[in-house]
Parts: C-alpha cells; sequence; structure tokens
C-alpha cells in the first residue's frame, strides 16, 4: 500500500518510507549535518490540498496524481510520478455499454476531488458526485440504478468486478 495506519496509528507503506527518508541527516555546502524535523498531520483527503494552498503543510504525503488543474488552481510542485495508476470504469453485468460514444448521455459515478472527476466529464456531461470517502458508495450508485456507471482506479475496480455479482 501507498499510506496506511497500522493498529497503533502509525503510518505505513510507500509513501511513508520516502517521507521517513527525509528524516535521514544531509550535509549542506557547509558541512553540517541537518535532520530535519517533521511532524505528521493526519488529514481528510478532501482537506489536504487546501491546507497546503494556505500553508498550514509543507509537504503532502497522499499519493495525490499530477494532473494541469491542480497545478494551476493550487500553485503545488508535484515530486516526479513514481506510480501511474489507470482508470476502470464499472459497470453492471447488464450494461450494453460499450464504447466511450454510449456514454454521451449516461450517467456516471465519480469520486469527489480524485482524478475520476475529469475522466466522467470527458465522457459526459450528466455526472454523479460521490462522497469521495467511500468507493462503496459510488457502487451502490450502479447498483441502485442512480448511475449507468463509475470511474475508479483500475485495481479497485478489478477487484469489485471480481467480487461484485453486479459489476
Amino acid at each position: 500500500p501507498f499510506y496506511i495506519f497500522d493498529a497503533e496509528g502509525n503510518p505505513r507503506g510507500l509513501d511513508n518510507d520516502i517521507l521517513q527518508s527525509m528524516r535521514v541527516p544531509v550535509s549542506d555546502h557547509l558541512g553540517l549535518n541537518i535532520s530535519p524535523e517533521i511532524e505528521l498531520r493526519r488529514l481528510p483527503w478532501n482537506s489536504m490540498i487546501e491546507a497546503a494552498k494556505n500553508h498550514q503543510v509543507d509537504i503532502i504525503v497522499a499519493g495525490i496524481t499530477r494532473t494541469r488543474q491542480r497545478e494551476k488552481d493550487f500553485d503545488l510542485i508535484f515530486s516526479t510520478p513514481y506510480y501511474h495508476i489507470p482508470k476502470g470504469l464499472v459497470v453492471p453485468v447488464s450494461s450494453t455499454l460499450e464504447s466511450p460514444r454510449d456514454y454521451i448521455d449516461k450517467r456516471i459515478a465519480y469520486s469527489e476531488g480524485f482524478t475520476s472527476e475529469e475522466m466522467a466529464k470527458w465522457l459526459t456531461n450528466d455526472v454523479v458526485p460521490v462522497n469521495n470517502q467511500s468507493e462503496e458508495l459510488l457502487l451502490e450508485e450502479i447498483i441502485s440504478g442512480n448511475a449507468d456507471a463509475g470511474i475508479m482506479d483500475y485495481n479497485t475496480a478489478s477487484s469489485w468486478a471480481e467480487q461484485s455479482e453486479y459489476m
């Protein structure tokens, strides 16, 4: 995982390992050892970018996808991408939708604040924003018929498709 918390509430995962590597003392041009102090703050997903924009935090460690819109809107500097996660489209088993043209007049659910929002709006004007804290809510929108499809990370989409009798 990129970032999770263990049973004691301690951060773990790849992103945390990268953050912790910043604590290793480095030598500056004068030969002094510098070990930066790092204060970890656990913030809800939808408030992280705003916290950086308002200078309440210096670094966001959360696997945020770099987009032109985020760079423009929030004046953020991103690291070099180190992992690419494609998007997946989740549809009911009974769906006849096959190509992007088929989605033009369909309702597509997405998690607010994620890059799936951009893809949903590219496919159709009839989007269904879903609380970004739960992909289960996104799937409920599809199962209940409130959305014809949903967009999420491919790994999550394929896992849900394998486990659900509806997808």
